[in-house]
């Protein structure tokens, strides 16, 4: 479905990326795991056309995505759930999602269909639809953040980092809720620094080491490599 083709990036004279390769098939869950500083926040960005590529190319069912516009990627059924989830704090939250779902605006049926299926998926957003964004808690924004994202029916949706800063029981309702999202049809490409949780929901998993992919297999076979947790996780 999704295949990252011998991507590099730089910024300025600094290389992010190195010729990094990688797919996702329909229906998985694929885990993009490795330390701070290795470039999966980078891959995200560069993925869905938040910052330029240097070289290689993206492509979502054979459609080529590098160089297209942010929003153009977002039409075609590609979406990002961004690090530190980045509501908008001075809208509520149901103005939050009905700006998740800019793509698919003119169909008013649809809009307010995903909207109260979004509320049910996470019913204290539902219980918070006309409170300020930025007064929720972490996890709610991560909830929400999550939900704005599915408000355009995405066939494939990336989340950088959605465990971060939450606390432990928080961060199993969005794993759980990220399974929940799979299991309803969405592809899914995470960045997890958790790499146990992100690998024991994922169905395969690639490691990324200073801006080049070291490892690839199931989330299985990955989460019994000792070396693997040893020599690229710490």
């Amino acid at each position: 479905m999704l295949y990252v083709e011998n991507l590099v990036v730089d910024y300025g004279k600094a290389r992010a990326l190195h010729g990094v390769s990688l797919k996702v098939n329909q229906g998985e869950i694929v885990a993009l795991i490795g330390r701070n500083g290795a470039g999966k926040t980078t891959l995200l960005r560069a993925s869905t056309g938040l910052i330029p590529i240097t070289s290689g190319k993206v492509t979502l069912d054979g459609t080529r995505l590098d160089g297209k516009k942010a929003s153009h990627i977002a039409r075609l059924g590609f979406t990002h759930v961004p690090q530190g989830r980045q509501v908008f704090a001075d809208q509520t939250v149901e103005d939050n999602l009905r700006l998740g779902a800019y793509s698919v605006f003119r169909d008013k049926k649809k809009v307010e269909t995903n909207l109260e299926r979004e509320f049910r998926r996470f019913p204290r957003l539902h219980e918070r639809r006309g409170q300020l964004a930025g007064t929720l808690s972490g996890g709610e924004q991560q909830m929400l953040a999550i939900s704005r994202a599915l408000m355009s029916d995405p066939r494939i949706v990336v989340m950088d980092e959605p465990s971060m800063g939450l606390a432990p029981v928080i961060v199993m309702d969005v794993l759980k809720a990220v399974q929940e999202v799979n299991c309803a049809g969405t592809t899914v490409l995470l960045v997890e620094q958790l790499a146990t949780a992100a690998l024991s929901i994922a169905h395969r998993g690639y490691v990324l080491q200073n801006g080049r992919i070291q490892l690839e297999d199931t989330g299985e076979s990955l989460l019994r490599d000792p070396d693997l947790v040893r020599s690229y996780l710490g």
